[in-house]
């Protein structure tokens, strides 16, 4: 759902709010973090819709201030793989 926020139109998923109580986009695919997820991160702003960034346990990640200062960030959720 990270390029779904970035690339297409966030309506879209702001339309969720009356089905969900918030969405979690995850910055990474598989068991990588996804290499240019910062460029994600900044247009996480255009979203209306409570949610939290999905990370990697283990994955390597710095964290945005522009995310931090969204009003509908709710912080995070750790996937834990088995080695």
């Amino acid at each position: 759902m990270l390029d779904w926020s970035s690339h297409s139109d966030p309506q879209g998923l702001d339309a969720l709010a009356g089905a969900v109580d918030e969405v979690v986009l995850q910055i990474y695919q598989g068991r990588h973090v996804i290499p240019s997820y910062e460029q994600y991160l900044t247009r996480l702003n255009r979203l209306k819709i409570p949610f939290r960034i999905g990370l990697l346990e283990g994955g390597s990640w710095q964290q945005s201030a522009n995310v931090a200062s969204n009003p509908y960030f709710r912080g995070f959720v750790v996937f834990l793989h088995n080695p």
